[in-house]
């Protein structure tokens, strides 16, 4: 059986397919373009995906929000792979990339059927975020690292 491999996509043809997946879980299901999957902070941010047998299965990014504080963005695992410990793998990196650049305070919005995967991963709801698409309602959570 082979191993799902979790690192930070390199070249053209891994960005490629992470953006694809961002874009098939988190833009397509809301008849968002291609092209709404990127946003202006990805140049500066650290992704990480995860893959099996050449396929990527989930991905997630992070950079910082201000001083001190990270923010997640953009988790997604493909659906055929949830439950399967891939998501917590992908916020381990990313926190512990967040760790490595001294940041005390991860904060992310989750939408509302993620707050529970966030809860076990040891995020607490801070606040009320904004609604994306006028469907999507997220909360605002947070981690002390």
């Amino acid at each position: 059986m082979s191993k799902i491999i979790y690192r930070s996509p390199k070249s053209t043809a891994d960005f490629k397919k992470y953006y694809d997946l961002r874009w098939r879980i988190l833009r397509k299901p809301y008849n968002q373009p291609k092209g709404s999957e990127k946003n202006e902070r990805d140049a500066d941010a650290f992704h990480i995906l995860s893959e099996l047998e050449k396929q990527v299965i989930g991905i997630g990014c992070i950079h910082e929000l201000e001083k001190g504080v990270g923010r997640i963005r953009y988790m997604a695992v493909d659906d055929k792979f949830q439950k399967r410990g891939v998501g917590q793998n992908i916020v381990k990196l990313l926190e512990k990339y967040a760790v490595e650049q001294q940041w005390q305070t991860i904060r992310l919005w989750s939408r509302q059927w993620a707050i529970e995967f966030y809860k076990k991963c040891g995020y607490k709801i801070i606040g009320k975020g904004e609604t994306v698409f006028g469907v999507i309602p997220h909360k605002i959570m947070e981690k002390e690292l």
